[in-house]
């Protein structure tokens, strides 16, 4: 996805992370940055330290876009089909952000056994808990998102520009995430998250 010029982000962040399990684990890192008002950002953080095994698998990245709310607002994001075959492409949104963390502790969760006392095996499909499940955080009562081409169908290799127009409902206040995931025909293809804000 095409990007804004790279702003400059806040300094590094140091943190002493323990062994697994210990009282020092896990380790969270904050830090302060005001988003500009309008336009698309790629946020990234990377992490760094000395006796790391793999130190290429470091970087999480979040794209997001952030438009200011006079009625309908447009966003608008790239779309390429890297594949060497004809694909078709569809979007599905949520709301979801990511919630408190719990405290660690005594209080930890802990991994529910199989059948007969056997744990899951690595190939065992993951169950998403509810507080993390997409699905329960559908667009709130009179939001609705529409996007134009809304079923785009790509050659090998082509890349578009595809527009979502965000409605809020009228009087919106406050600041709204908007998740888009964009699907292929075999797979997830990628995803964006909007902030819509009103005043």
């Amino acid at each position: 996805m095409k990007s804004n010029p790279v702003l400059p982000g806040p300094d590094t962040v140091k943190v002493n992370l323990g062994v697994k399990g210990g009282p020092s684990c896990p380790a969270f890192a904050t830090t302060q940055w005001t988003t500009p008002p309008t336009g698309h950002y790629c946020l990234q953080v990377s992490f760094n330290w000395l006796d790391d095994a793999n130190p290429y698998n470091n970087l999480g990245q979040e794209n997001t876009q952030v438009g200011v709310a006079h009625s309908p607002v447009a966003f608008q994001f790239e779309l390429h089909n890297r594949l060497r075959a004809e694909q078709e492409f569809r979007f599905e949104t949520d709301t979801y952000t990511l919630p408190p963390l719990p405290a660690c502790g005594d209080g930890r969760a802990i991994h529910k056994q199989g059948p007969a006392g056997m744990q899951p095996g690595p190939w065992s499909p993951a169950r998403v808990p509810p507080q993390h499940d997409r699905r329960n955080f559908p667009l709130p009562t009179g939001w609705s998102v529409s996007f134009t081409p809304d079923h785009p169908r790509l050659h090998a290799g082509e890349e578009i520009t595809v527009t979502a127009t965000v409605n809020p409902p009228a009087g919106f206040k406050g600041r709204q995430p908007i998740n888009v995931h964009v699907f292929s025909e075999s797979s997830l293809a990628g995803g964006v998250t909007f902030y819509v804000e009103g005043s």
